[in-house]
């Protein structure tokens, strides 16, 4: 069958490749980042569903006691704060938690990764409001895509706690199913002579790795039960979160999206709720946000003069998504994308060959690997893009004999350009 020759102009998409590559990258550096936040009831599994989710996610965890343990081992200024009172037996101050919090949600690197906020609001109205504080979360300036919601019956949920006891020295919980196996299952306790037989390092391996063995010093002798989580104090907690908090997060969850909310039940294991998310995750088209990888082996010397094809060529080859797919060219060359966003043209150093998506960048120091690796999209938008590219500055010499005009050329074209003129 012979095809019209006007099928073309009749059907303008069907031989055109839709896929413009450029305009693909700036639509992914344009979107917006998936950010989640998780509620329930307190206990119910919040936390622990938030770490494992931003672990398989590659986002950020918004959590009150992460980011407190954060500054303290970084000793910056809040945590010295922090570390002071809690030396004197105080309790973190809700200000300054919120403070820290909110701090984090606006730092650079969540532009890039997103986040999961699993801490708020809070169930004590001491510094603000419940509602005040869902107002804040709605008005962030990314605010929550996601809203989880974790779901347990009271009384499972207070049996649940109530079984849990805590490590002191790691601050790990066990529930009940994992240290009542020791009283359950112990085997005999082995003789004198046979221990004596066995090197102490040996020994203490096989009691670590199986479980329920008891010994002189058993295992879990040094684990604590929480004042918290006892019966009491847990059911307190729960009608507490009841009076204050429940009816306004399901307010709050009424007016946001259904099909950007998920209802989880808290009785299962958090294995099984996070592979929940994920797989709602994937069913709607959604991927984890890419993250820059770092090239160059630590042990791998490159020469200093080696020339840019060179380069590009053996870093491409370099943690490979999968064989076959060396990493790309990008237009930046061998030019570091952050210092030509600072407005300088500096070039790249073979350490810091950096991977991202499907291309190769090359950035000329450690702070400037920082910047790249927290949040690229900021160094890689184009011109036109909602986040201003600063060209280089402008730099003009003139060169010319005596009495050329060189002065006054200079000095108009200084005035034209709205730039310093260096007599």
């Amino acid at each position: 069958m012979k095809r019209n020759k006007n099928y073309k102009e009749s059907h303008p998409g069907c031989l055109v490749d839709k896929l413009i590559e450029d305009e693909v990258e700036i639509e992914y550096l344009r979107t917006k980042p998936t950010c989640f936040i998780v509620v329930g009831r307190p206990g119910v599994g919040k936390s622990t569903l938030a770490r494992r989710l931003a672990e398989s996610w590659n986002c950020r965890l918004i959590d009150d006691t992460e980011l407190l343990m954060t500054h303290i081992k970084n000793e910056s200024k809040e945590g010295t704060e922090l570390l002071n009172i809690l030396f004197e037996g105080g309790v973190a101050p809700e200000e300054l938690v919120l403070k820290l919090i909110i701090a984090r949600l606006n730092s650079p690197d969540i532009d890039h990764y997103g986040y999961v906020l699993c801490c708020m609001p809070f169930l004590s109205e001491e510094c603000m409001k419940i509602q005040e504080q869902i107002d804040l979360i709605k008005n962030l300036r990314l605010p929550p895509d996601f809203i989880i919601n974790i779901k347990c019956a009271d009384h499972d949920l207070v049996n649940r706690l109530s079984g849990l006891k805590q490590c002191p020295d790691t601050g790990r919980l066990y529930p009940r199913n994992l240290w009542n196996q020791e009283e359950l299952f112990s085997p005999k306790k082995p003789s004198d002579e046979e221990v004596e037989d066995k090197d102490k390092q040996e020994l203490s391996t096989v009691c670590s790795q199986v479980p329920g063995v008891q010994y002189k010093k058993r295992i879990y002798d040094h684990l604590v039960w929480l004042p918290e989580n006892l019966s009491l104090n847990a059911m307190g907690r729960i009608n507490m979160y009841k009076r204050s908090t429940l009816r306004l997060l399901e307010d709050y969850i009424a007016e946001h999206h259904p099909v950007y909310m998920l209802e989880l039940d808290g009785e299962n294991p958090p294995e099984e709720l996070l592979s929940s998310v994920m797989f709602y995750l994937s069913s709607m088209a959604l991927k984890p946000v890419s993250v820059p990888v770092l090239l160059q082996q630590p042990d791998e010397e490159l020469p200093e003069d080696i020339d840019t094809e060179a380069l590009l060529r053996h870093m491409s080859t370099l943690k490979t998504v999968a064989s076959g797919f060396a990493w790309r060219r990008s237009r930046w060359a061998h030019i570091c994308p952050v210092a030509l966003k600072e407005g300088k043209i500096i070039p790249g150093v073979p350490e810091f060959s950096v991977g991202f998506r499907d291309k190769l960048y090359i950035i000329s120091s450690q702070e400037a690997y920082k910047k790249f690796s927290m949040n690229p999209r900021k160094y890689l938008l184009p011109l036109n893009a909602p986040a201003k590219f600063k060209p280089p500055a402008l730099r003009i010499f003139f060169l010319g004999v005596r009495g050329a005009g060189k002065t006054t050329t200079g000095e108009w074209l200084a005035k034209q350009l709205d730039i310093f003129y260096i007599k």
